[in-house]
This record gives C-alpha cells, sequence and structure tokens, in this order.
C-alpha cells in the first residue's frame, strides 16, 4: 500500500490520499491543513520513532535535501504495529522559508517481519553451528579414545614381549606403533 501528500505551506492547504491517512492510523479529515497538523501527524507514530524523525526532518530542512526515514505506526483499525517507508521533499522559496512538503508514504511491515525472520533465522543457524563444533569435537575426542588404548596395548605387549619376540615381528611393532599414534 503507498498513498502520497502535499503540504502547502503558503497556500494554507493540504492533500493526503485516503492510503496515506489509512498508513498513518487517521482520517483524511484529521489531515487538512491548520496549525495542529504536525501534532496529528505524530498522533499515532511510535514514541520510540519520534525523535530520529525529528532529527531527521532537521537535516533535510538544513541541508535542504529529501528526507527518507523508516518508522513504526499505530493502525487504527486492529492497533498493531506497522512499518511505514516515509519519502519526503522539502521545498523553499528564494529567501530559504519553508513553502511546500510532498512525499509518499508506503507499508513496509511484511518486508521488516521478513528481515526480522531472516536475523531470527540466521541467529538460530549460528547457535545450531556452534552445537554442531562441539557435537564434532565430542565425536572426534571419543573416537581416538579407542585409538589411544590400543596403541598404548600394543606398546604395553611389545614391553612384555621384549626379549621374546623374533627380530622380524619387533620391526612390525615398532612400526605399527608409529603409524597409529594417536594426538
Amino acid at each position: 500500500k503507498m498513498g502520497t501528500f502535499e503540504v502547502d505551506i503558503l497556500e494554507g492547504r493540504s492533500q493526503f490520499t485516503e492510503n496515506c491517512a489509512d498508513l498513518l492510523g487517521l482520517s483524511r479529515k484529521e489531515l487538512i491543513y491548520d496549525t495542529n497538523l504536525v501534532s496529528r501527524l505524530r498522533k499515532n507514530i511510535h514514541q520510540e520513532d519520534l525523535e530520529l524523525i525529528d532529527q531527521s526532518w532537521s537535516q533535510a530542512v538544513e541541508n535542504r535535501s529529501e528526507m527518507r526515514i523508516d518508522f513504526r505506526v499505530k493502525r487504527k483499525e486492529t492497533g498493531e504495529i506497522g512499518s511505514i517507508n516515509w519519502n519526503l521533499k522539502p521545498e523553499f522559496d528564494n529567501e530559504g522559508k519553508l513553502i511546500k512538503v510532498t512525499g509518499t508514504l508506503q507499508d513496509i511491515t511484511e518486508r521488516i517481519q521478513s528481515e526480522n525472520r531472516i536475523k531470527e533465522y540466521a541467529g538460530n543457524l549460528e547457535k545450531i553451528n556452534k552445537e554442531l563444533d562441539q557435537f564434532a569435537y565430542i565425536v572426534s575426542h571419543d573416537l581416538k579414545a579407542p585409538l589411544r588404548a590400543i596403541n598404548n596395548l600394543s606398546v604395553w605387549i611389545e614391553e612384555d614381549l621384549e626379549g621374546k619376540m623374533e627380530a622380524e615381528d619387533r620391526k612390525s611393532t615398532r612400526l605399527n606403533s608409529s603409524h597409529s599414534s594417536v594426538s
């Protein structure tokens, strides 16, 4: 869902599309231009986002540039929190006085929810990978234990049979012992 708006300060009028009003959680009647328009526009915006909006607006006016910002808003129909992308362009006269603001609002709730799910999946995947690494380490260690036992046993047998084994058997035992050395 997307909506557009125009606030003409010089002529003292505002125009908000129905979609724009819906996205802001307001009626078109509430968006009629007067001195309280800004406070009504802020009415349904999530409190934590107001400061960021104010900072972005100040920078846009100071730099005479467009403003693009994502913020959360309370839905009038359901009371749920939605996410909106707000693009606006301030216009100034030759003396630098703000005379008009135009822009668009777009519902980005689904995109934000998808991004949050991806972040959650990535976090879960990282946790699972750590668990798999730990499991692989334990299995590797556990698999080495029998090999160490066999190696130790062959060394003990060699020590017990020292002097009793044929030269060929001693050579074979030493070779097997050195090849099966386990860390």
